[in-house]
């Protein structure tokens, strides 16, 4: 990503399950488990920033220990992938073109490029089915599409995510809601409420502010 703005911008993003690799020569370098909360990354003057996010239960292979150990936390870059991130900002703060930079982390990756893992594979599959699944509230349903046990997914899901499959279920339902009044539909809050999986707008409104930092209503006035 590179910027060059007039005036600062705040930039707010929704987490999704995926771990990334970020090289940020001003900011925070690192490799950045699954965050929880909503990331927000103030951009002003010139910049560039480059990331790589991994597939939902790839990230694995290359940590080589349970994705939950780095959930909401930032680990060197050095202590995964043997490269100084020092070199890695110079790198960018010197390269033309932020293109050469992808090659060069895509070069970094392709070194140490983990044997494939069914389990990840597999975990990478539940997730899609969960954000293509509009449909899809509980773990059981899950577990039934998986032809597993519910306990089964929890651990794998822990293991390979990061969260408990729970997490992600209500994490795309929320990302729906906000899409939804993105594109400022013509549906109540109830209704909405209900189509995502929530009892009532009461538990919807509560879960939206939580993650966003505002209720609903305002968000959909944003939008108008």
């Amino acid at each position: 990503m590179i910027w060059d703005l007039e005036a600062p911008y705040t930039q707010e993003n929704l987490p999704h399950p995926s771990q990334h690799l970020v090289i940020d020569p001003v900011g925070g370098t690192g490799i950045f488990g699954l965050q929880r909360a909503k990331f927000t990354y103030r951009l002003e003057g010139r910049g560039a920033v480059v990331g790589t996010k991994f597939r939902p239960g790839m990230f694995r292979g290359f940590l080589g220990r349970p994705m939950h150990e780095i959930t909401d936390r930032t680990v060197p870059v050095q202590s995964v992938f043997g490269v100084d991130e020092r070199i890695l900002k110079e790198e960018l703060r010197g390269a033309n073109d932020p293109a050469t930079m992808a090659d060069r982390v895509e070069d970094i990756l392709r070194e140490r490029l983990p044997d494939p893992d069914p389990r990840a594979e597999e975990a990478r599959r539940l997730v899609a089915e969960i954000s293509r699944a509009p449909d899809l509230f509980s773990v059981a349903a899950l577990a039934g599409l998986a032809g597993v046990t519910a306990r089964s997914v929890q651990r794998l899901f822990e293991d390979y995510v990061g969260v408990g499959p729970k997490w992600v279920i209500d994490r795309y339902r929320m990302i729906e809601a906000v899409e939804a009044l993105n594109r400022n539909e013509e549906t109540s809050l109830t209704a909405l409420a209900h189509a995502l999986g929530y009892f009532d707008q009461a538990h919807f409104s509560k879960a939206f502010a939580a993650l966003t930092g505002k209720p609903p209503s305002s968000y959909r006035r944003a939008a108008e």
